[in-house]
């Protein structure tokens, strides 16, 4: 009995070792060399050591690390950690406001991480990001575009019906590589759109069930970029939502007001 509890207490402690070594410590040099335009995606936690919710991430993320690793979905994934202590100057490079801050990176590309910081959270977002950023709806579009706005509060931005020439499609193509882990995207052609995007054809409109839709109006000035940047920030989320820690900084803005309801289930 005595001999079996020493082996499962030796054999946990070497998973945990294991587990630990697959979350890589990185320094200004290292992150300059290894992370920085990397075609790896690169998943990094920034942290202080004295930070309780640091401490309460470090073992998901080991354990996260280790069980994709051998998996599909680890393919040229590679997790870090920067301790912000000893290397501040990193961490307000990449605007660092408070712990943990987990952020993404890939040729050159960067996004922060949004969702719960949990096991699905953290697969949740390498699957976002090894996905296509738009979703094509294709042959049988209504039933693609159906299945998307399934989940409680979704938000689906859909462009109908635009040309690949149209300056639109490249906008909205650009803008959903940026948003990808905020906000769905997703893209109809033809002459038979999906029901809900048939009156907005050449536009990008926003669908989420139970409510109106929302369509982009392009700006008469040429300001397409911003324009679109702003509208999808402004619209990702549904007007009655359900907030948690992790999207309610994402609601509050300059532009839009919040209403709360506490309820007492």
């Amino acid at each position: 009995m005595l001999v079996a509890l020493r082996r499962a207490l030796l054999a946990a402690i070497l998973a945990a070792v294991v587990a630990a070594e697959e979350v890589q410590t990185l320094t200004d040099a290292s992150f300059q060399s290894s992370v920085q335009g990397s075609p790896s995606l690169w998943l990094v936690k920034f942290y202080a050591p004295w930070c309780g919710h640091c401490k309460k991430l470090a073992p998901v993320l080991e354990k996260f690390a280790a069980d994709i690793k051998p998996t599909e979905l680890g393919e040229g994934v590679r997790v870090g950690k920067v301790d912000c202590t000893e290397h501040s100057s990193l961490c307000d490079g990449q605007g660092v406001k408070g712990y943990p801050t987990v952020l993404l990176f890939r040729d050159g590309a960067r996004w922060e991480m949004k969702a719960p910081r949990t096991a699905d959270g953290l697969r949740e977002t390498i699957r976002k990001l090894k996905s296509a950023p738009v979703t094509q709806l294709g042959e049988g579009g209504q039933a693609a575009l159906d299945k998307l706005l399934e989940p409680d509060g979704a938000v689906v931005f859909a462009l109908a019906g635009a040309g690949a020439a149209d300056p639109l499609a490249a906008e909205f193509e650009a803008a959903a590589a940026e948003l990808q882990l905020v906000s769905t995207f997703a893209a109809a052609a033809g002459p038979d759109l999906p029901s809900q995007l048939a009156p907005h054809r050449g536009s990008v409109v926003k669908l989420s069930r139970g409510e109106p839709s929302a369509v982009f109006a392009p700006p008469s000035d040429g300001a397409l970029p911003a324009a679109l940047r702003a509208w999808l920030e402004a619209e990702r989320f549904p007007a009655l939502s359900v907030v948690e820690r992790h999207n309610f900084f994402g609601m509050l803005s300059k532009d839009i007001s919040l209403a709360l309801a506490v309820v007492d289930p």
